[in-house]
């Protein structure tokens, strides 16, 4: 298409007068190749002569700001808080753990142990209703065993350990005070020991009943023998954790799936 400038900010096209907003650039204003005042470039800056006193105090300036800028990134490296996992603690802390109870759900099932299987039994019984059936159970690990990948977990064994688990004295009551509104189910929570450390953690399962609460870690270890220690002083923090939030007694157990 023909176009024939006019007169500035406007443009023939074709038959049809069309207003632009145009900006003329006069090429013979341009710098070209100049180079960015920049850094030691600004030589009008650097080759002024300036007094003895007030190259001092720049000096004294830029001292003045290594150390601060220094002392502060010293300062920034140190945590304010000490914040450890439960699990860490567990190993880590001589934390007293000889009252916790160790109970175990009875199953005709083999115990099956590992990471797959435990992952999923847990996965499971943190959003599975306390009164759920059978088919519940078997919807309910069918899908967290594709959320996690866990296809290759005998899915019957785990939808065995669940209800046999259901049906423990233990999770009769947390579902009777679950209906009172009395449960926490997966709830964080933390501590503060004497030394200032922090700890903090995810509690499986914990209720109130009469005034106390009652706080339950599942363990689906074939054998947790060498663990046994860690585990009781893991669930007892729990129970210290819930006690010293609540202003209420609380009791530790550990429940073997």
């Amino acid at each position: 298409m023909h176009a024939t400038p006019i007169r500035p900010g406007r443009y023939v096209r074709g038959d049809a007068l069309a207003p632009f907003d145009v900006t003329w650039w006069d090429p013979a204003r341009l710098h070209l190749g100049a180079e960015p005042a920049l850094g030691s470039r600004q030589k009008s800056l650097i080759d002024k002569n300036a007094s003895e006193s007030r190259v001092r105090e720049g000096h004294e300036a830029v001292d003045h700001w290594t150390q601060l800028h220094a002392a502060r990134l010293a300062a920034g490296s140190v945590p304010s808080l000490r914040v450890q996992r439960v699990t860490e603690a567990a190993h880590d802390l001589a934390a007293a753990g000889n009252d916790v109870a160790v109970l175990q759900v009875p199953s005709a099932a083999p115990r099956r142990g590992g990471r797959g299987f435990g992952a999923l039994v847990h996965e499971v019984l943190a959003v599975i209703g306390l009164d759920a059936t059978q088919a519940d159970v078997v919807a309910a690990t069918a899908y967290k065993a594709g959320v996690l990948g866990e296809t290759a977990v005998d899915q019957s064994s785990v939808v065995t350990a669940i209800c046999d688990t259901l049906q423990h004295p233990l999770l009769k009551a947390a579902a009777a005070a679950h209906a009172r509104g009395q449960c926490r189910r997966e709830t964080p929570v933390t501590l503060r020991l004497e030394d200032g450390a922090w700890i903090e953690g995810q509690l499986d399962l914990a209720f109130e009943d009469a005034g106390a609460w009652t706080v339950v870690d599942f363990k689906t270890d074939a054998d947790m023998d060498a663990s046994l220690d860690a585990y009781r002083r893991q669930v007892a923090l729990y129970a210290r954790a819930l006690a010293t939030a609540t202003g209420q007694p609380a009791k530790a157990v550990l429940l073997r799936i």
